[in-house]
């Protein structure tokens, strides 16, 4: 039985009153109705007044027990409040009686407590109910089983605090419906007096509780009895063995696993085990691996398929572009090929970090390793472009460099603008390039100049780029600066320039050409038009010089042209027949 309004006149008026002559939704009315329907009394006025505070005295007439010891079934008495009270007990624990009442707050309405005995002056035994009969566990052991719960034509209760009816405290606290299908850990097995085998039951690491030994499938199946997150990496040994490869879990867990390829197809190769798991069948105990190959999950397996030595797993890998100073005053680290150390049967020592003691290694891959959880940093390393190998990232001093990644001879005029920046000049390569490089100068101190670039270097550090110049100013070498340091207008770069006696007829019958002072067009801020050869169409000229303009790698041939001795200025060579 449970606690719930049975009252078959909760809507009654309180104005009306029961077949026992008691006002409806009173306190009386609904103990003399639990009285005649729970508990089988057959109530009767016996010609007495049955307000609240006479039961007791009415009971004792009657020859019926009162006094202080509830049980179910019993009524709960007080004269308290003038009318008194009256209460059906539901239930004692203890020193605790749980009661059933209507009216307790003056509202006609149903209502139920959990009190200290005491609470109430006596109990009334009319004719208490029967005390409750449980089931015995007679046997109980610890098991190790894995089921799958079948509740197609069945809805098992799943109980707390032990098997259904075998103690006070037992709740249900779940339906055997909401895992159907599911597979759970069976921990316990407890048999019953009424001959009825329980289950205590764990889902995904929870415990559930107690259910009926018949929710499942008869299939017994591997139960996973611990489970762990593990790098380490393992070289298959197939030579004796075929291990089976699983998906969904390890062999037999539940009934999607399914073999999908054999150890044999991996024999001697490298796998990075991501889980272990121990599984047990009748006590028989397996440990399995979860495994990588190449980044591809291919499933689990019985951890008896590979050699016994643990290998390094690269956990993550990436490319970088950095600089870093070697320092090894108090280490010796190994270079290796084929991987960082211990990460594969291949891998192999081919030097020492001693012998590069204070130079500076472009990283270009950084890999992280991981054996049973100690984790090493690793770089993979030039020097002056030659590949080394992979070393500890301990080799090195802590400070980044930048590494130049590109760079290449060009021929670019810019003039510097310094009108928002103050770029520094760095001689001994482009800014943070090594130990040696340092700052010689500013670019203010050039700015409005022409500059004639030589060189360019892209440099990284750690993903972040710039692009640097190096420059000269009037035949003189400056050093590197960054290119943000020059106006985004490109001049011509005059890459040859000579003496010379020519004499060419211009024509400009389909051209028409310019002629520019202090230099070919656009060689320096003061090279300006002064005229155009279509004046001189067809004249004779007298050429003294022959100068060639480069930008960005289209070269032109400029003439210094005088005609009928005035000196007119540069004509580009086309010009001319």
């Amino acid at each position: 039985m449970t606690l719930k309004d049975d009252y078959p006149w909760k809507n009654a008026s309180m104005d009306s009153y029961d077949q026992w002559g008691m006002g409806y939704r009173q306190c009386v009315s609904f103990t003399a109705f639990r009285l005649v329907n729970r508990n089988g009394y057959n109530f009767q006025r016996h010609g007495f007044s049955w307000n609240a505070n006479e039961w007791k005295r009415n009971a004792q007439n009657l020859g019926i027990t009162v006094d202080k010891n509830p049980v179910r079934g019993s009524i709960a008495w007080t004269s308290a409040g003038g009318y008194g009270h009256v209460a059906w007990v539901y239930e004692v624990k203890g020193n605790n009686v749980t009661v059933e009442e209507y009216n307790y707050s003056y509202d006609g309405r149903y209502h139920y407590r959990t009190v200290n005995k005491n609470s109430f002056e006596n109990y009334i035994h009319f004719k208490d109910l029967p005390t409750h009969v449980y089931n015995k566990i007679i046997s109980k052991k610890n098991v190790s089983l894995g089921k799958l719960f079948d509740q197609s034509n069945r809805n098992d209760g799943i109980y707390a605090a032990g098997p259904w009816n075998t103690g006070p405290n037992v709740v249900k606290v779940d339906s055997g419906k909401n895992y159907h299908n599911k597979i759970v850990s069976v921990t316990q097995e407890a048999v019953t007096d009424n001959n009825v085998t329980w289950y205590y039951v764990n889902h995904n690491g929870k415990n559930l509780g107690w259910v009926d030994s018949r929710a499942f499938q008869a299939k017994v199946y591997s139960t996973i009895v611990s489970k762990k997150n593990l790098s380490v990496g393992k070289r298959f040994n197939q030579s004796s063995r075929n291990d089976g490869i699983y998906a969904n879990g390890p062999w037999n867990t539940g009934p999607s696993v399914t073999n999908t390829r054999m150890g044999k197809d991996f024999h001697g190769q490298m796998a990075q085990v991501t889980q272990e798991v121990v599984t047990d069948y009748y006590g028989q105990k397996v440990t399995w691996y979860h495994i990588k190959i190449n980044g591809k999950n291919l499933g689990w397996i019985d951890t008896a398929a590979f050699d016994t030595k643990n290998y390094n797993t690269v956990v993550s890998q990436k490319a970088i572009f950095v600089g870093k100073k070697f320092n090894q005053s108090t280490r010796n680290d190994g270079i290796y090929a084929n991987g960082p150390w211990n990460t594969g049967p291949n891998v192999v020592n081919v030097g020492t970090g001693k012998n590069f003691h204070g130079q500076i290694a472009q990283v270009t891959q950084e890999a992280v390793t991981d054996c049973l959880g100690q984790k090493v940093t690793w770089y993979s390393i030039k020097i002056d472009g030659k590949e080394l190998g992979w070393i500890d990232s301990l080799a090195f001093d802590t400070k980044n460099y930048n590494t130049i990644v590109n760079q290449n001879d060009i021929i670019l005029t810019q003039k510097i603008d310094q009108s928002t920046r103050n770029d520094g000049i760095y001689a001994n390569g482009p800014w943070n390039t090594g130990p040696s490089v340092a700052n010689i100068g500013v670019g203010k101190d050039f700015h409005g100049q022409i500059a004639l670039i030589t060189k360019e270097a892209i440099t990284d550090c750690l993903g972040q780029r710039v692009k640097w110049y190096y420059f000269s100013i009037n035949g003189k070498d400056i050093g590197w600066i960054d290119s943000l340091a020059f106006g985004s207008h490109v001049y011509s770069t005059i890459t040859s320039l000579v003496e010379t006696n020519l004499t060419k007829q211009i024509n400009q019958n389909e051209r028409n050409d310019g002629i520019y002072a202090n230099g070919p067009w656009n060689t320096t801020l003061n090279a300006i038009n002064v005229g155009t050869a279509k004046t001189y169409n067809g004249k004779t000229a007298q050429i003294s010089k022959e100068a060639i303009t480069d930008l960005k790698g289209v070269n032109v041939t400029w003439y210094y042209t005088t005609v009928e001795d005035k000196e007119l200025g540069w004509i580009d060579a086309e010009a001319f027949e």
